[in-house]
């Protein structure tokens, strides 16, 4: 079972699931530009709940620098079946967008670059940093739209 979904999760076409999402954000860009607001709030909400932005964002959670460091909720989406929990549960965070509260963040104390003093660091759990990314994939067609 495992193994199934380990290869079930490497076999997943990542080219074509970025593809997808980077059309949505062309068609966002287009439309704000025309002036289209009904149509960038249907293709916000289209991407926002498609599989491909969720299964994206869960992807670039678990392979960042911070993949193995746990909030105070203690969970790393470090196996594919956790990782496509993690795609259901954000499927269900975003369909109750408004009403949702992120989690407490962990708080550490990092040492500062060429100094003794120490910095404070606030570690988001893994369902929170989903769901920026997911919002970031949103807010990429935006900042996409002024530099074209």
């Amino acid at each position: 079972m495992a193994s199934d979904l380990k290869l079930l999760w490497h076999k997943n076409n990542w080219i074509k699931i970025n593809r997808f999402v980077f059309n949505i954000q062309k068609e966002l860009v287009v439309a704000y530009k025309m002036g289209n607001l009904p149509k960038v709030r249907k293709l916000q909400y289209q991407l926002i709940m498609s599989y491909q932005a969720r299964i994206l964002a869960v992807r670039k959670v678990t392979s960042g620098n911070g993949r193995n460091t746990p909030g105070v909720d203690k969970i790393i989406w470090n196996n594919p079946k956790l990782k496509f929990e993690a795609i259901s549960i954000l499927r269900k965070k975003t369909q109750h967008f408004k009403k949702y509260k992120p989690n407490l963040i962990k708080r550490i104390r990092i040492p500062k670059q060429d100094s003794d003093k120490l910095r404070p660091l606030g570690i988001p759990t893994m369902i929170d940093r989903a769901l920026q990314t997911l919002s970031s994939i949103i807010s990429w067609s935006n900042r996409w739209r002024n530099e074209r």
